[in-house]
C-alpha cells in the first residue's frame, strides 16, 4: 500500500480502504495503528491547500518499512554482482538520448554496508535529474513518451503517474526486474539515507550542494 501511494507518498483514508478492500471503519483503526507505530504522520494544512478529507505522510520509519521486503537472503557475492549489474545499466541510460532522465548519483545504504555474509535487499538510492533543462519541452517530451506507452497497450493509473513517467522509465529499466535490488528515488528519501551509513557509488558530492537539482 505504501508503494501505490505514489511519489509523495500520501494516504487518505478512502485510499487504504481501496488499497486494502476494507470498511471505513476498518481502515481508521489500521491508520491509526499506523500512526500509533510511528509510521505515519498527519499532513499539516497551509494556506491555500485544497480542502479535503485528512492526509496522512510516510515518516522515516515508513520509508523503511515501504523499502522493505520479504525476499530471502542474499550472498554478498550476488549483493556484489548486482551493484555491478546496475552501475552497467547507469551507464547504459546516461548515454542513451532516449530516456528524458540521466542518473546523477547513486548512493548504496541499508544491510549491504554491514559486514555479514548474508543480507537483505540492496537498497539504492537513485537521484534523477532532467536530460532537458527547460521545464517546458521536458514536459512536451513527457507527453509525447506518455502517448507513445500508451498505444503499446501501457496503462497509466493516474494523472501523476503519467506526468513523472520521464522519471519511472529510467527507474524501470534501471531495476530490470532483478530479484534483490531495491531502488527508490532519493528524493523521497533523503533524510534517511543522510542520516543512516551510506556510499556514493555513482556521481559526486558536489551534487548534494545543489549544483544538479533533483526535480
Amino acid at each position: 500500500m505504501f508503494r501505490s501511494a505514489g511519489l509523495r507518498s500520501t494516504l487518505t483514508l478512502d485510499f487504504v480502504g481501496q488499497q486494502l478492500e476494507l470498511t471505513k471503519q476498518h481502515a481508521q483503526r489500521l491508520v491509526t495503528g499506523l500512526r500509533t507505530a510511528g509510521f505515519i504522520e498527519p499532513v499539516r494544512r497551509r494556506a491555500g491547500f485544497p480542502s479535503g478529507g485528512r492526509q496522512w505522510s510516510l515518516t522515516d520509519e515508513g520509508v523503511r518499512l515501504r523499502c522493505a521486503t520479504a525476499a530471502k537472503p542474499l550472498h554478498r557475492a550476488t549483493a556484489d554482482g548486482l551493484l555491478a549489474k546496475l552501475l552497467e545499466r547507469i551507464e547504459l541510460l546516461n548515454a542513451d538520448d532516449r530516456f528524458l532522465a540521466r542518473v546523477s548519483r547513486a548512493i548504496v545504504f541499508g544491510s549491504y554496508l554491514q559486514s555479514t555474509e548474508r543480507l537483505g535487499d540492496v537498497d539504492v538510492a537513485i537521484e534523477l535529474v532532467p536530460r532537458c533543462g527547460d521545464v517546458h519541452r521536458l514536459r512536451a517530451a513527457n507527453d509525447e513518451r506518455v502517448l507513445e506507452e500508451q498505444a503499446s497497450g501501457r496503462r497509466f493509473s493516474n494523472l501523476v503517474d503519467q506526468l513523472f513517467w520521464w522519471q519511472r522509465e529510467a527507474m524501470l529499466f534501471l531495476r530490470n526486474r532483478k530479484r534483490g535490488l531495491s531502488l527508490q528515488p532519493y528524493g523521497d528519501i533523503r533524510e534517511v539515507v543522510d542520516t543512516s551509513p551510506h556510499r556514493l557509488i555513482f556521481g559526486d558530492e558536489g551534487a548534494r550542494n545543489g549544483r544538479e537539482p533533483w526535480v
